[in-house]
Formats: structure tokens, sequence, C-alpha cells
């Protein structure tokens, strides 16, 4: 019998390790979901985009550039990869991590990567206990938290007439 810990349970541990960032991120997921909301967003419109572009800072920067009618996507679209490219540079330190994988399951593993999950994967493995399971935990975590509060948010933001009114708008 092996003493190296399961997946499953490092992917737990990394789970654990997360619940107090995740509330943070649910934090601000419930914050921009209420704004999604006053920009005209969908519930659809939240979950798709929380769901597929899992990219908190640059959502905030698309929903500010957000307009009804015509988008300007291209702008959208170049201030976004602008304002993630930090992450093609954290994904790169996690390539110990993930080369033991098919490139494309690697690819699919650094979908999850995000500020909170790159930090706290980054100090435990400093720390020596840290692999793609980890890494796994918290990041799924992240983006559920994210995904989950984005659309509360939007929801509860419906009824919400004057984000203003609530100190929302610092966003």
């Amino acid at each position: 019998m092996s003493d190296l810990p399961s997946f499953a349970s490092e992917f737990r541990r990394g789970a654990l390790r997360f619940v107090p960032v995740a509330i943070s991120v649910a934090a601000y997921g419930l914050v921009w979901g209420v704004l999604a909301g006053q920009k005209g967003l969908s519930l659809a419109d939240v979950a798709l985009m929380s769901g597929l572009v899992f990219a908190g800072a640059s959502q905030f920067v698309a929903l500010d550039m957000w307009q009804s009618g015509a988008l300007p996507l291209v702008s959208i679209v170049v201030a976004t990869l602008i304002v993630n490219l930090r992450l093609v540079l954290m994904s790169a330190t996690m390539r110990p991590l993930v080369s033991h994988l098919p490139p494309w399951q690697a690819l699919a593993a650094m979908f999850f990567v995000s500020d909170e999950s790159w930090a706290m994967t980054m100090a435990a493995r400093d720390r020596g206990g840290a692999g793609l399971a980890f890494f796994l935990g918290t990041g799924v975590l992240c983006w559920v938290s994210w995904l989950a509060s984005t659309v509360i948010g939007r929801l509860v933001g419906s009824v919400i007439e004057d984000p203003t009114a609530l100190g929302l708008d610092f966003a």
C-alpha cells in the first residue's frame, strides 16, 4: 500500500483549504451578477459568461464596456485578452503539475487557473504538498463559487432597482 495520498483525498484537501477564499470569490460574484443584470444581461448570458469565461477581472472589464445595441466586441475581446495575459504566465508555472498529461487534458486543467487557485497551489507546492489534484480541488471550487454566485447575483439583482444605493457600484 502506498503512502501517497489518493487523487480524491488531495482534491478534497485543496477544496477544503479553498473554502474561505471561495466565500470572498462569491462576494464579488454576487456583485458582478447584480451589475450584469443592470446592464441588461439575461440569466442565461450571466451563466454562460461566468461558466465559459471564468475570469472575474476581465468579466468586470467587459461589463464596464457593455452597451445595449451594438457591442464594441473587438474592444471587449482585446481588453479582456490584455487583462488575462497574466493567466498565461501563471499556467506556464504549473507545467510540472500537468506534464504527465496528454496536451488536451493539460489545457483542460489550465481552464481552472485563477489568481486564487494558482496562489494557493504554488504556496502548498512550495511547502512540499500540492499536485494536480490539490490544484483541481481549489480551481473547481473557485469555478463553482464564481458561477453560482454570479447567477444568484443576477437573480437578486432583478429585484434591486438601484445598486448604487447599496454601494454595489464600486466594482
